[in-house]
């Protein structure tokens, strides 16, 4: 498998917060060819082969989902980090998708954006096979062994990586909901064109 990544808007030059949909554990590296960045990840990556190990050496901060205290200690740590002028990417999803559709965001993690007044930018990642068509086999859903997808990507042909940055959203005043909202209405507007997504999904 080879990606080929192409870029369509504004490179972010500061300090910013990144919101992307979450198709693939292949976002991560692909985020970081665009900018350097750190992550917020489920707690169970850290142990995983390959990824694991790429995790940590990203600065990723890992969360213990359904676990209120980890949430506020990696909110805590977020905000630290925007505060030391350090860029980080997060998925609001909470998990990944077969690429189909867009789920609701969680704004939780998107409020230390707010708090600390850092420009939130968000990226639509659309995976392309050579067809132009949307790439389903690249999807990573979480009941399939690791390994197993790193294999079965190899036998892909070359795929097409579109990532879509959009404008800085800085409206701190409109609040957290809100921006999450903007961000969000980005990103599918970006998936529903070429017939990407269903508009019905």
């Amino acid at each position: 498998m080879g990606l080929k990544i192409k870029i369509y808007g504004t490179r972010p030059t500061s300090p910013v917060m990144l919101v992307a949909n979450h198709v693939s554990w292949l976002d991560i590296p692909i985020i970081h060819a665009f900018i350097l960045a750190g992550f917020v990840a489920k707690k169970e990556i850290k142990y995983w082969p390959i990824l694991g190990w790429l995790a940590m050496a990203g600065d990723t901060l890992f969360l213990n989902r359904g676990d209120s205290t980890s949430r506020k200690v990696v909110l805590n740590q977020l905000k630290k980090r925007l505060l030391q002028d350090r860029s980080v990417a997060i998925f609001p999803e909470g998990t990944v998708t077969d690429g189909s559709h867009l789920r609701i965001f969680h704004r939780q993690l998107i409020h230390a954006a707010v708090e600390t007044q850092t420009p939130i930018v968000p990226l639509a990642i659309k995976f392309i096979d050579e067809h132009g068509r949307r790439e389903k086999r690249v999807a990573f859903i979480e009941d399939e062994p690791f390994l197993h997808h790193v294999f079965r990507m190899l036998k892909l042909p070359e795929t097409t990586v579109e990532i879509h940055c959009g404008p800085a959203l800085k409206e701190y005043g409109a609040g957290t909901r809100t921006l999450t909202i903007l961000a969000r209405n980005y990103i599918e507007q970006q998936l529903l064109q070429d017939d990407y997504l269903s508009p019905a999904a």
